[in-house]
């Protein structure tokens, strides 16, 4: 575990300007949070960056033209579930949580805002659609297949009911199959 001290070491490689607000990454005590409860990935600084590494993010859309994500975001891979279809950018203003995964796993270590765990990996976007008509188990399982394709793929759902994802719950057992089998 790297002692505190390291932030001088560490605001020396990143000098993104909200870095020394990002606990889950360096928790000095910041923001009233307990001093070393962090992901402990600071010792890889300046060893690892994520080049090479392809991640793919399901979510409900994630904003590539932010300019945290903007340069490791690839279009050409970009996806969506709905119209339009090659499309990972939100379809409402409110949907940013794939934007906030995106940029804790690949914000850009350029001298703007945050800085990604690995700030060299190329992101990809795969927008699901929690809500309206679609069929969310058969986009779910499509997502599956999709994430077969890269590195890493980044699955931070939420449910908008308490418990919907239970094992117990009989209206969420097509969903756990996909999860289980991938059909």
């Amino acid at each position: 575990f790297p002692s505190h001290d390291s932030q001088c070491l560490i605001n020396d490689i990143y000098s993104d300007s909200l870095f020394s607000l990002q606990y889950h990454l360096l928790n000095t005590g910041q923001s009233g949070g307990t001093a070393g409860a962090d992901i402990n990935t600071t010792p890889l600084i300046g060893q690892y960056r994520g080049r090479g590494v392809n991640v793919l993010i399901v979510d409900e859309g994630i904003d590539y033209t932010h300019p945290d994500l903007s340069l490791n975001f690839n279009r050409l891979t970009d996806k969506g579930v709905s119209s339009p279809t090659n499309d990972a950018y939100p379809l409402r203003t409110g949907d940013a949580h794939g934007t906030f995964i995106a940029g804790i796993i690949g914000a850009a270590d350029n001298n703007y805002g945050i800085v990604g765990i690995a700030p060299s990996a190329q992101l990809h976007g795969y927008r699901l659609q929690f809500f309206g008509q679609r069929d969310f188990v058969s986009d779910l399982a499509a997502s599956f297949q999709e994430a077969a394709k890269y590195d890493v793929a980044n699955y931070s759902l939420t449910f908008n009911s308490s418990f919907f994802d239970s094992v117990y719950n009989p209206q969420a057992t097509p969903m756990l199959n996909v999860i289980v089998t991938g059909k």
